[in-house]
């Protein structure tokens, strides 16, 4: 996958890109060892407020927009928060039935007392990154 300018472009179909290079068909994308044909990328980042954040896996980013996949690959998705300071966890996440939205719940770690990890809670103001892969 290649973005330019927020457009997704397809590898496998040989996508001319804006630089005039071709992606042909060099890349591939295995998942449990059977090569899938047309894989999308989404990739994106938001700030928490509630304790959880939704991310739009349509064409505008937006719960009124298309779905980008008609499967999603679970065991592709990754998120992270960049800062050194502080320790994050993944309360869970909620993948919609449409394949439209997820939404995470993230913690803030606090202190550890007597051996044990204190949540402090929501990760309001944190910005997090989430990537997933599908087709």
């Amino acid at each position: 996958m290649r973005f330019d300018n927020g457009q997704i472009k397809d590898m496998n179909a040989g996508t001319e890109t804006t630089d005039g290079a071709s992606w042909g068909q060099s890349a591939k994308f295995y998942r449990s060892g059977a090569l899938k044909l047309g894989p999308k990328m989404y990739s994106n980042s938001a700030v928490v407020s509630g304790g959880n954040i939704t991310f739009y896996l349509t064409d505008n980013g937006l719960a009124s927009g298309n779905p980008i996949f008609t499967n999603v690959y679970k065991e592709t998705m990754n998120w992270w928060i960049d800062d050194a300071n502080n320790q994050y966890q993944l309360g869970g996440y909620i993948l919609s039935g449409d394949l439209k939205s997820i939404t995470l719940n993230v913690n803030r770690l606090g202190s550890v007392l007597l051996g044990i990890i204190q949540f402090i809670g929501a990760a309001n103001g944190a910005t997090v990154h989430l990537v997933v892969w599908g087709d």
